[in-house]
């Protein structure tokens, strides 16, 4: 049996997911000193995926850990997730309002429904 909730196998990234995972099962405290380094460079994963792909992957990633988030921490997220809807719509529709607006739309119940699997 794997030590992990079964929602991390769906997570975009596991890094977020992860410092989630072990606050709800412990107390954790910021450090302050360097523990690790955090390469970000032009052939990474992440790093090679255009703006719109990444908020994507930051879509998703919410619509799976809502059910764990916190009062406080669903107003966050619901920012953080306007804020993404409205960049990608705009990304891809840049001229057309209408088609801007309805293309958000989707985008909003396409990524609150992934959240419910």
């Amino acid at each position: 049996k794997s030590a992990f909730p079964s929602y991390f196998e769906k997570l975009p990234f596991l890094d977020l997911g992860l410092h989630g995972h072990l606050s709800r099962k412990g107390r954790i405290k910021c450090l302050d000193e360097v523990m690790s380094a955090y390469r970000i460079h032009s052939a990474g994963i992440w790093s090679t995926k255009t703006r719109a792909a990444q908020l994507r992957g930051w879509l998703r990633f919410y619509a799976i850990v809502d059910r764990f988030l916190t009062p406080a921490q669903r107003v966050i997220v619901k920012t953080k997730r306007n804020e993404a809807l409205d960049f990608i719509a705009l990304d891809r529709y840049p001229v057309n309002p209408r088609r801007k607006r309805l293309y958000r739309l989707y985008l909003n119940w396409l990524h609150t429904l992934r959240g419910r699997s």
